[in-house]
């Protein structure tokens, strides 16, 4: 390993290119980072007579197997998104100049000294002509504000942001001059890699995050794919691990909870991963079924089989028709059953152990325990470990039969309600109160019918009035004891129902809300 101070002008000069590889992240920076770089320039003009420069932070790489006589290529390990900042802010800072005609001021940069030291290596052709290449949209995007030519149909949002941040900056705020000077008074370490001796893994892990913190999934994704050369690199990122990122998009930490649980499922593990030790459990898993770190394949292979199974679930993604209506009923009471929905998803697909009739039974059994464990009060803390246990009792094969068993060996704290249990409590609890109210209801409207009502516009109407001010009518309905009638039925089962007309029946009484237009005589909804 080299590590030596060195002026980034002096880094990035030459005919030489740095590349983004595949199991890095995209670009992440938004507009917080952006304008901290800013700062950053801003501070590096005003120490331009210093001689140790502004020191801008680390930038970590590798000699790639494809570097030739007189065109050198690396592949980044770190420091990507400075890099990539850096270069879109000479990018705005060349388009500005053009855009104002400033190439006949003494003071200022010119335009085509941009592009030949820092943007593009002027006696190259193709791919090899611009000193940075990024990954997938991001380079797409960044190419064409290169090149200046028109954006792609779909651009990479984060490039373009910090482009047009910057044009803004430089426009409003900036003496152009000065924003140059801060820029060649940069100052980075500069840590060459040897490919032979140094482990790039290892080093990546090392280094402390900044900006953006990468994600138990980011790290997994570098740890997999890194040790690979970069041709394999590519085909194992494009065939599988572009796929899961592509099933998770828009997901949140939906990923980072997928590898906490396919390992856990894979392992037998019934304690739950903490967030930030998803990473080295998988990392641990990995490596005992790989050591040698060659066969990877096959655990790819099977990491997106399973990340299908698990959005199936948590998103309802690639799932159709009863499937997908049974799925979307379970996940309304939670994602906890995830990593069970994982192998119920293995012996439907893969064994074939459960039939489809099965398979939609098994995930109604799942729905059952949720409601009637939230209808009886009981304990929800504990779920992921339960969901876990089940999991790492039933085999590959398992059949619906195997999984009832192991409801009924459930401890007494996670035991599985009887029906009796469940319709005491259904006809003495306060409904209204529990988050599956409106699940509840909506399951009664729709049960054992082919012709289902889309309820999703409805509200929950209390048939007699939330209002403790009744009518004269709602009194003498009642009874004398109205006051105590009221108070003990007002939010059981029998007092509630689904309607599109709640604000129309308000607090009249029952016999207006049966017979006026749209009222309970007229009403679609069966409850």
């Amino acid at each position: 390993m080299q590590a030596i101070n060195r002026p980034f002008n002096q880094l990035i000069n030459g005919n030489t290119q740095f590349f983004i590889p595949v199991f890095q992240r995209d670009f992440t920076w938004g507009e917080d980072q952006c304008r901290q770089f800013w700062q950053d320039i801003g501070r590096s003009s005003s120490n331009a007579n210093s001689p140790s420069g502004h020191f801008l932070g680390s930038f970590v790489y590798v000699d790639s197997s494809d570097t030739s006589a007189g065109f050198t290529r690396w592949m980044v390990i770190d420091g990507q998104q400075r890099l990539t900042t850096l270069t879109i802010l000479l990018v705005a800072l060349r388009d500005v100049l053009v855009k104002l005609g400033t190439s006949g001021d003494p003071n200022n940069p010119k335009p085509e000294a941009i592009d030949g030291l820092f943007l593009k290596n002027l006696y190259e052709t193709g791919d090899r002509q611009r000193k940075l290449i990024l990954r997938r949209t991001d380079d797409e995007t960044l190419e064409c504000l290169i090149e200046g030519r028109d954006l792609p149909t779909s651009p990479s949002e984060r490039i373009v942001e910090a482009y047009e941040l910057f044009i803004q900056l430089l426009l409003e705020e900036a003496s152009l001059d000065l924003v140059y000077e801060g820029i060649m008074g940069l100052v980075v370490v500069d840590v060459r890699l040897d490919l032979h001796s140094d482990n790039p893994q290892l080093v990546f892990e090392s280094l402390n995050s900044t900006g953006v913190d990468l994600s138990q999934a980011d790290h997994i994704r570098n740890f997999v794919l890194m040790s690979l050369a970069e041709s394999e690199q590519n085909r194992m990122y494009e065939q599988y691990w572009r796929k899961i990122e592509a099933l998770f998009r828009e997901a949140g930490p939906a990923l980072d909870n997928f590898f906490r649980d396919v390992i856990a499922l894979r392992t037998g593990a019934t304690t739950q991963a903490r967030n930030d030790q998803i990473y080295p459990v998988f990392k641990n898993w990995f490596n005992d079924l790989d050591p040698s770190g060659q066969d990877i394949e096959p655990i790819l292979r099977g990491l997106l089989q399973a990340a299908n199974y698990y959005v199936a679930f948590i998103l309802g993604r690639g799932v159709e028709g009863k499937l997908a209506d049974a799925l979307g009923q379970t996940r309304r009471l939670g994602d906890t059953p995830a990593i069970l929905m994982m192998r119920l998803f293995e012996s439907h697909r893969e064994s074939q152990s459960l039939s489809e009739r099965d398979f939609l039974e098994a995930i109604g059994l799942v729905e059952s325990y949720l409601l009637r464990r939230a209808m009886c009060g009981l304990q929800t803390r504990g779920y992921w470990a339960t969901f876990a246990g089940l999991a790492k009792s039933l085999q590959q094969d398992a059949s619906l039969q195997n999984l009832k068993v192991e409801f009924t060996r459930l401890s007494e704290s996670y035991k599985f309600p009887s029906n009796k249990e469940f319709t005491d409590a259904l006809k003495a609890e306060n409904v209204y109160k529990f988050r599956v109210c409106r699940h509840l209801l909506e399951g009664l409207e729709n049960a054992d019918t082919n012709e289902l009502t889309d309820t999703s516009e409805y509200s929950i109407e209390h048939i007699m009035p939330q209002n403790k001010n009744l009518s004269n009518a709602w009194k003498a309905m009642l009874g004398d004891d109205w006051e105590d009638v009221h108070d003990r039925y007002l939010h059981r089962l029998g007092n509630l129902t689904l309607t599109g007309y709640n604000s129309t029946y308000s607090d009249r009484s029952f016999e207006e809300k049966k017979t006026i237009s749209g009222g309970f005589n007229e009403s679609a909804v069966r409850l």
